[in-house]
């Protein structure tokens, strides 16, 4: 029961912060594109939403990397001083 549940909090949540990150790059993307295609398209207040949370969803999954890096980094010093 608990090996699930690890499971998803170790693999499930990065995996689906990648792919909302992912997802939001592309809806700002092909917002900005459209608008300039055909005017209108799209309002700038919607075009500020999906800003945001691209960036907030960018600088979330910046977070996790860092993390990742860091506790790499540490367990290689780790077995380094065994």
């Amino acid at each position: 029961m608990y090996s699930i549940l690890y499971d998803i909090l170790f693999f499930g949540i990065p995996a689906a912060l990648v792919i909302l990150t992912g997802v939001s790059i592309y809806r700002f993307v092909s917002a900005k594109k459209k608008n300039r295609q055909e005017p209108g398209t799209f309002s700038e207040e919607e075009i500020r939403k999906r800003k945001i949370a691209m960036i907030v969803l960018c600088v979330m999954t910046g977070v996790l990397a860092a993390i990742v890096i860091g506790l790499i980094a540490l367990l290689f010093m780790a077995v380094a001083y065994m």
